[in-house]
């Protein structure tokens, strides 16, 4: 026998709910972990370019080789000389082709095209270097020098990353609006499914407290079941698209809390409005039917 006086568990409405619920934080879940998997891939696009740049140097036909190359060798040096470089390295022509072949093919290898020369250039770490300074100083040795130092790439990147996260949060924020709104609708139907047995109890005395607690209880008892399947299907799923998929993907300790806190947000969220749904039912008499 159930130690509750209203009985709630027998009606069709609320054995929807659950499965409602459950979904509910099975989406909050899957998408704040693709959030966390695109700021991670997000970083290790940008790690590999972080503290480094480029220069690329392009071979002036109108000079000769000897003429060529003391324009690299002077650009060498104006590198090693400028504050913030750490290192500089002349990447040879062969490695240069080996990276244009995917894009031109191995008929690259046999044709005579003017290969650029590539400085590949090491930064000190978190040092703010003036590339401006260093792209006149470069420009005054030929025009056919470039500076890249990824920044716009970067700054694409990360803005990617914000706008996808930005999206991401605002769905688990509608998604926990969308289960707060349920739990005031599974409490409104409830008292409107046990009018008469409400009646009853208020002709008998019943304090509104007591009643609250009826309806409250049961409505946290359900949201509380239905997040925790919602969760651990949700982490089955990620863990399992992770796996078979082979992605060097890891949370961390805070990416966890934030996914663990989707249970207690949802839940102490809907016991919140499952209470203030009651006494405000209560106190207009929302279900005073004469009995």
């Amino acid at each position: 026998m159930s130690s509750s006086v209203i009985k709630l568990e027998n009606n069709s409405f609320s054995k929807f709910i659950p499965l409602l619920i459950g979904f509910m934080v099975f989406l909050s879940v899957l998408f704040i972990s693709v959030a966390h998997i695109v700021d991670e891939i997000g970083s290790k696009w940008t790690d590999g370019i972080n503290n480094s740049m480029t220069v690329q140097i392009i071979p002036d036909a109108n000079l000769d080789s000897e003429q060529n190359d003391d324009i690299i060798s002077r650009t060498i040096t104006i590198l090693n000389q400028h504050y913030g470089v750490q290192d500089v390295n002349l990447i040879p022509n062969d490695e240069v082709i080996e990276m244009l072949l995917p894009w031109f093919g191995g008929g690259l290898r046999n044709v005579e095209f003017p290969i650029p020369r590539i400085i590949d250039v090491k930064l000190i770490d978190d040092l703010q270097i003036d590339t401006v300074s260093l792209k006149a100083q470069l420009g005054q040795i030929s025009d056919s020098i470039i500076v890249d130092d990824f920044s716009d790439w970067r700054d694409r990147v990360n803005s990617i990353v914000n706008t996808i996260n930005g999206l991401v949060y605002t769905i688990v924020l509608l998604i926990i609006i969308s289960c707060m709104i349920i739990s005031v609708t599974l409490t409104r139907a409830l008292m409107l499914m046990n009018v008469k047995t409400l009646n009853m109890l208020m002709l008998m005395g019943a304090m509104d407290s007591f009643i609250a607690k009826e309806f409250v209880s049961y409505a946290l008892s359900v949201v509380i079941k239905s997040s925790l399947c919602g969760f651990f299907v949700a982490l089955l799923s990620i863990n399992s698209i992770l796996y078979f998929n082979n992605f060097d993907f890891e949370l961390h300790f805070y990416d966890w809390l934030l996914i663990f806190g989707v249970i207690p947000v949802v839940v102490i969220l809907s016991f919140l409005v499952s209470i203030i749904t009651v006494k405000l039912t209560l106190i207009k008499r929302f279900f005073n039917i004469e009995f």
